[in-house]
């Protein structure tokens, strides 16, 4: 680990930093909140830095269920590394809920949490 030199506000603080191999994502929210958008351009952006990159769209069953509702989350599943990779990840390290419904479906997906 190297250390990264955090500025915020004129206080800096050294903190390490570490690489991983793969990193998987997971961006949620409800149907029509741009999570397909959003999981796209962050996938094109990873791509254009030379990374492999694997995709797992997650479309709603419901088309356009009530906003809040846990049947119309919409999800975008990303995994990103340096080497090759050959699926989109079984357990999400980063979890972006834009609501409460989102959380609460995808949260037991989340790496490290009890399930």
């Amino acid at each position: 680990m190297s250390p990264v030199d955090v500025s915020t506000n004129g206080l800096s603080a050294v903190k390490p930093s570490e690489e991983i191999d793969s990193v998987v994502i997971r961006f949620c929210g409800d149907s029509g909140d741009g999570m397909q958008l959003v999981g796209t351009q962050f996938t094109n952006v990873s791509a254009m830095f030379g990374n492999d990159v694997s995709t797992l769209p997650d479309f709603p069953a419901e088309i356009r269920a009530p906003v809040g509702t846990v049947g119309g989350v919409s999800g975008f599943q990303l995994c990103f590394s340096s080497n090759d990779i050959l699926t989109p990840g079984d357990e999400v390290d980063t979890l972006v809920a834009m609501n409460p419904a989102a959380l609460k479906t995808n949260l037991e997906d989340l790496n490290g949490v009890a399930r």
